[in-house]
């Protein structure tokens, strides 16, 4: 055999490599073990593993996520509660920063870098370690440390001063709805120790922060003085339904991501919002609107600083039935104008003026310039209500002199003067002032003004001393219930009534009238018994209200002079505009007296009573008519009248129908009668006028048939209404009557039965009496008298006579065959008719003539006595011209002078109203019409004296005498001388008389023979057979 061998095998290299790259390894690249971060480890801890995916804030070492609630408890104080979620902080102010120990590791050992602060579970294992050795702060009172700092600092930046701020830890955080659980605890965070994530930011570390800030009144947008309570101010503000903008700044961090709640003041709620916020709804009550702000700064760089935020956001009242929000209805009343035209001292009148504030709508605060916010583009104040203007006047808001002297006080007087007068009048007022304060009496409507002090409607509380100016709980909380008053008063200047009445009369006859009247003649006028009435509309006093002003209403106050007052007794006058539109004022004049009153009776000398008295005319007629002959010619046909006539009309008062007074629309004026002295004064009046009134032509009234022929009716009658146009307008009309009875009877003649009429001799004469200018005292008492006289005058008419009609036994037939009815229609044709239509015309012009052509009818004769009933009323027949209405009644005597031989016996009256007397022979017969109806009987008899006879009729006894002579001159033809004689009577023998109708009785009488010596004419005063 052969011997063995023995090799050697090489060596290998792999292990010794794979050793020593896993140690080499382990130096550049730690690698994280199962218990997580190397710094918790080292520090005896468990921590999760660091992953820079998992950091929200790459760029900052903060990850804070926090919650702001801000109750605005009010404008001066704010109330925070701050929520953080820490899930990473910075670390040098935790003591963890780059250069300390722990600091190094978790840079070297776990990896974090420069931008990567403390995560939540470090905090948590070191929460007990020192910052800075022993007697440090620790880890984690530092962190709530600095948490608390940045919060009052972001609160002093944004808010105002923070005077008190607590916080502390607390173990969840909710936002948005959702709750995250927080902790401190370092032994269950990890996953390591059971924790159900491997997350080392989670869970946070959560704090909350509550804070009271102190606001400035900046932040409210309000002018601030040392008065200033701004609260209050804030709240009244809001009350009387201001929107109010309010600023703050909002602070986020660095990696910082801040939800922002701002919840208002118990009294208000939030409108709205810039364009980052938002509404929130909240619950009541009453509900109300909170406003909600994110701001995300997470993803910070590096060099950023803090995101900052203006917010803005628009405060509101927040409405409720205790204290509702102030509401103020379109056309509302805003001011209430009162102005006080006092005319008592008409040479010394003076105007009070009183404004009431009620409230100051938005345009009119800008047109008067009046800002009550200092700097605010979306805050408005839609109204300023007089508890508004009392909260700026005692906070220093505004300067009340912004408010008078903007107020249109000129323009209101002006107004004033150019309404009630022709605005000629210069009236200086004193500078508007501020009422302190009013219990609602005098020119003040409501109680007011500016120191008023609320007691009722309000409920706010206040402490013992307090004064409630202006109230901001309650239902008059900031309304306009109590106004504030604006007053001024004029100096003296001069105005009367009469020149508002002729203000307020339309141009023409009524202006120039009043141009011409004084005070005493309105005095007086006022004391006649008149009374005028209107009803002004309220566009009468749309110029005293200045266009530009709210709603307003006016009243206007026109205290009277004494000596006139209103239909309801009252010594002012007030008009009114208020603001439901057009309206109707009623407005009185009359006298306050001695006031002239119709209900008196009118007595004559002897005391007899001419007009009662309810009688509101009382105008009495004295009429005497001499009749002194009455011949009827048989011998010529023709029958004459001789006679004289004094006739005299007396005007007391003269009843006034309503609806002949001046009545135009609303206008009314009230008189029951005129009284003689208001005539007197209108004539004295119409005197002193540049155009004194005028009846206008009369001459239209003129008979149409003679009209041609009467010189002044183819001229312009006239009646001016002055005392001489009223004389000269008299004369003339007793001209023109006479013209036209001249006229009338030679018309007449042109009649069957009349060949001749003679009226030439006939005149009226008129003339008009008590016409002179009255005294002060305006009565009834001294009447005005209108005198027609128609002096002695004869008045023939030539007749055709019927003899066949005179040869009949009927005696009425005998009166038409001598023409009787003739002779008296001629009489009413030519006298009466004429005088009627002169009348009609005097009516027209000055309504105070009454002539009549109504007679009586006498019983039949043949009677032993004879009866005439009388009855009936006194009462202007209608064909008069003077209308019914006015209440005229023919009264006062009638007087006739009898024919001498005719001789009224037996008489009797059963009222006494008849009456006769005697005088040189013959017998005066006078009635006394009384006034008012008539109910009486008179009973005479009429007995014809033979001389009455004898001296008609002389003629037929004489013709027998003479026949008989010459039958014996020529039986006889003795004594020569006796016939010369017979034929020397024959010669002297007057034409042949008849008397009255009473012809036909006469048969059978005989007459006496003449004694030697006397006439015919002498045997009148003969005694009777």
């Amino acid at each position: 055999m052969s011997a063995p061998s023995h090799e050697v095998n090489p060596p290998k290299p792999l292990i010794p490599f794979l050793l020593v790259g896993f140690f080499v390894l382990q130096i550049w690249a730690p690698l994280a073990s199962a218990a997580g971060m190397q710094s918790c480890s080292s520090a005896g801890g468990e921590c999760d593993e660091y992953d820079h995916a998992e950091d929200m804030t790459p760029h900052r070492q903060d990850w804070v996520e926090g919650m702001y609630v801000f109750d605005l408890i009010s404008t001066s104080s704010i109330q925070l509660e701050l929520t953080w979620a820490v899930r990473e902080f910075e670390r040098d102010s935790l003591g963890l920063g780059s250069g300390t120990v722990l600091g190094n590791t978790l840079e070297t050992t776990d990896g974090l870098d420069s931008n990567d602060g403390a995560p939540a579970d470090l905090i948590r294992e070191t929460f007990n370690t020192p910052t800075g050795g022993a007697g440090t702060p620790t880890v984690g009172q530092k962190l709530k440390n600095e948490v608390q700092s940045a919060i009052e600092s972001a609160l002093t930046s944004g808010f105002g001063t923070v005077t008190s701020i607590s916080t502390d830890y607390v173990n969840q955080y909710t936002n948005a709805g959702t709750t995250t659980q927080c902790s401190t605890d370092d032994t269950t965070d990890s996953e390591a120790e059971g924790a159900s994530e491997n997350n080392v930011f989670e869970p946070p570390l959560c704090f909350t922060s509550v804070a009271s800030v102190d606001l400035a009144s900046s932040n409210f947008n309000l002018n601030g003085t040392e008065d200033l309570d701004l609260e209050r101010t804030y709240k009244g503000l809001l009350t009387m339904g201001a929107d109010i903008n309010t600023g703050f700044e909002l602070t986020a961090q660095p990696g910082h991501k801040a939800d922002f709640i701002i919840n208002p003041p118990a009294y208000s709620t939030v409108l709205s919002v810039d364009e980052n916020g938002s509404l929130a709804a909240r619950n009541g009550p009453p509900s109300f609107w909170a406003a909600e702000w994110s701001m995300d700064n997470l993803n910070a760089q590096e060099v950023d600083t803090d995101l900052l935020q203006k917010v803005n956001l628009q405060m509101g009242h927040r409405n409720s039935t205790e204290t509702p929000t102030v509401w103020v209805e379109d056309g509302t009343k805003a001011l209430d104008l009162n102005l006080v035209l006092d005319l008592r001292d008409e040479n010394a009148a003076t105007v009070d003026f009183v404004a009431g504030l009620y409230y100051l709508d938005e345009a009119t605060l800008s047109d008067w310039g009046i800002n009550m916010f200092e700097v605010s583009s979306d805050a408005s104040v839609p109204v300023i209500t007089s508890d508004g203007i009392r909260l700026a006047y005692h906070n220093g808001i505004v300067d009340l002199t912004q408010f008078t002297d903007q107020f249109p006080i000129t323009d209101i007087i002006e107004g004033l003067a150019s309404t009630v007068t022709d605005g000629s009048e210069d009236i200086v007022m004193s500078d508007l002032t501020w009422v302190s304060e009013t219990d609602g009496t005098g020119n003040f409507e409501q109680p007011g003004g500016l120191n008023y002090s609320h007691s009722t409607g309000c409920t706010e509380s206040v402490v013992a001393g307090q004064q409630l100016n202006y109230c901001l709980e309650g239902t008059v909380a900031m309304d306009a219930s109590y106004p504030v008053y604006l007053q001024t008063s004029s100096q003296g200047f001069n105005m009367s009534l009469v020149d508002i009445l002729e203000g307020y009369a339309p141009d023409g006859t009524a202006k120039n009238f009043l141009q011409a009247i004084q005070q005493n003649d309105l005095e007086r006028l006022m004391n006649s018994g008149i009374t005028l009435e209107t009803a002004i509309d309220s566009s009468y006093l749309d110029d005293i209200i200045p266009s530009g002003l709210p709603p307003s209403e006016l009243t206007v106050e026109i205290l009277v002079p004494s000596w006139i007052t209103t239909a309801d007794g009252s010594s002012k006058i007030v008009l009114t505009k208020t603001i439901e539109g057009a309206q109707k004022t009623d407005v009185s004049f009359t006298g306050i007296g001695p006031k002239y009153s119709y209900e008196t009776e009118i007595k004559d000398d002897d005391g007899n009573v001419l007009c009662f008295a309810n009688q509101s005319t009382c105008v009495t007629s004295a009429i005497e008519m001499d009749w002194q002959k009455f011949n009827i010619n048989e011998w010529s046909q023709s029958v004459s009248f001789t006679f004289a006539l004094d006739a005299e009309l007396s005007i007391y008062r003269i009843g006034i129908p309503l609806d002949d007074l001046p009545q135009n629309g609303d206008t009314r004026v009230t008189m029951e009668a005129v009284p003689s002295d208001l005539i007197r004064l209108i004539l004295d009046l119409s005197s002193r006028m540049d155009q004194p009134w005028s009846s206008g032509d009369l001459s239209k009234h003129c008979p149409d048939d003679i009209k041609d022929k009467i010189n002044a009716c183819n001229d312009e009658l006239e009646l001016t209404a002055t005392r001489q146009g009223l004389k000269d307008f008299t004369t003339l009309f007793g001209e023109v009557v006479t013209d036209i009875i001249h006229e009338s009877g030679n018309e007449l003649e042109s009649t069957s039965n009349v060949k001749e009429m003679d009226l030439s001799g006939l005149v009226i004469k008129t003339k008009i009496s008590g016409i002179e200018a009255p005294d002060d005292i305006v009565s009834d008492e001294e009447p005005i008298k209108l005198k027609v006289t128609i002096p002695k005058v004869t008045f023939k008419i030539k007749l055709d006579v019927d003899t066949d009609k005179l040869q009949s036994d009927d005696p009425d037939v005998q009166a038409q065959g001598i023409g009787i009815g003739v002779v008296t229609d001629t009489f009413s044709s030519s006298i009466i008719r004429p005088m009627e239509w002169a009348a009609n015309m005097l009516t027209t012009g000055l309504r105070n003539s009454i002539v009549s052509s109504k007679g009586l009818t006498y019983p039949p004769e043949g009677q032993e006595s004879i009866t005439v009933p009388i009855k009936g009323d006194t009462s202007v027949p209608e064909d008069s011209g003077i209308p019914s209405d006015y209440g005229f009644n023919l009264t006062g005597p009638v007087s006739f002078s009898l024919p001498r031989g005719i001789q009224i016996k037996d008489y009797s009256s059963i009222s006494g109203n008849f009456i006769v007397t005697e005088d040189g022979g013959r017998q005066t017969i006078t009635y006394i019409i009384p006034p008012g109806n008539i109910d009486d009987e008179i009973t005479f008899s009429l007995h014809v004296s033979w001389m009455y006879f004898l001296i008609q009729f002389w003629i037929y006894p004489t013709i027998v005498i003479f026949l008989l002579v010459m039958f014996i001159r020529r039986r006889r033809r003795k004594k020569k001388a006796k016939k010369n004689k017979l034929k020397q009577r024959e010669a002297n023998i007057n034409k042949a008389q008849l008397g009255d109708h009473e012809f036909s009785d006469l048969v059978g009488f005989s007459s006496p023979g003449l004694r030697r010596g006397e006439t015919i004419e002498d045997m009148a005063t003969i005694d009777d057979y």
